[in-house]
């Protein structure tokens, strides 16, 4: 871990988040903008012989003018989430890469990154790991009643299916890494252990997830993730995860699996166990590697170990 003090702690966590909330209102902002410009007639038509001299009448007018926003923001959800997602990528790599030039600057070392070979087991784990959700998302729905999690992704998989491959599998998962850890998770890794790092940048990124059930995946996702970065000394790695896992969940809604396995709680139930159990075995599997930084990375007192470890693309 690296001692250096840092000037301003609250800015050097909490303001590239800022910086994402600030490019998402701005973002929102101007898509609402160029939304209601492109569907000028169908506003004026629901204002088009309003007494404007009736409160009431106006109060109507309004309300159908924002179900009308509503309606065309549900419809454009998924352009509008690739829009947000390119210009936070944008604005976030201006904190990445002033983060890994600062480090080469300091001549921090290189972790050992594993081949990749070793990605299989990424792979096998992201694909298991998202069935197992679905479908264990699937029974919590069936046992509580509670359809929010389906309605939320409803929204997103009624677009097109090669922009939810985009979007959805490229462009979010991206700058959701970039973000919670290539960015927040690496600078609190620098200052603290392993644990509270992950556990800090899972909670941040749990609570930008809309309903319940997301967030208690985005939190388990958040510490695997991190988990996953040190142990592969990549940031290649959790990207990798993300991608595939979120791949798996656009093949699986557009191929009509999950709403399969929906159909008989049995098939739920044995797909979530075996899932379970093949994620357990690629987890273990990647513990077993001998790469990259050990989680709870001693200090000792070596002046390298104090060293910040150096993660880059390549």
């Amino acid at each position: 871990m690296n001692n250096k003090p840092i000037k301003n702690p609250f800015w050097y966590v909490f303001g590239p988040l800022l910086v994402y909330w600030i490019v998402g209102i701005c973002v929102s902002i101007g898509t609402a903008c160029v939304l209601v410009i492109g569907n000028v007639d169908e506003f004026a038509k629901v204002l088009s012989g309003i007494d404007t001299g009736s409160a009431d009448a106006m109060t109507m007018a309004m309300q159908q003018c924002s179900l009308l926003a509503l309606k065309l923001e549900l419809k454009y959800a998924l352009e509008i989430q690739c829009v947000k997602a390119i210009c936070s990528i944008f604005a976030c790599s201006v904190f990445y890469f002033k983060d890994r030039k600062r480090e080469k600057e300091e001549n921090a070392q290189m972790p050992e990154k594993a081949t990749w070979s070793k990605y299989i087991f990424l792979l096998v784990f992201a694909v298991a790991y998202n069935i197992g959700v679905s479908c264990l998302s699937y029974m919590v729905q069936l046992v509580s009643g509670n359809s929010s999690f389906q309605n939320t992704s409803a929204i997103f998989y009624n677009s097109k299916f090669w922009l939810q491959i985009v979007g959805l599998s490229i462009l979010v998962p991206v700058m959701e890494e970039l973000l919670f850890r290539g960015i927040i998770y690496k600078r609190m890794r620098t200052k603290t252990p392993f644990l509270r790092a992950a556990m800090f940048s899972a909670i941040l990124f749990s609570f930008m997830h809309s309903n319940a059930i997301q967030m208690v995946n985005a939190l388990v996702l958040g510490l695997v993730l991190a988990y996953v970065y040190d142990k592969y000394g990549s940031f290649k790695a959790p990207v990798f995860t993300h991608m595939i896992a979120n791949l798996t969940a656009v093949i699986g809604t557009n191929t009509g699996i999950f709403n399969g396995f929906a159909k008989s709680p049995e098939i739920l139930g044995v797909t979530v166990v075996i899932c379970t159990f093949v994620a357990a075995v690629m987890f273990t599997m990647i513990q077993r590697m001998d790469t990259g930084l050990k989680p709870e990375q001693p200090s000792d007192k070596s002046d390298d170990s104090q060293k910040p470890n150096l993660d880059m693309f390549r």
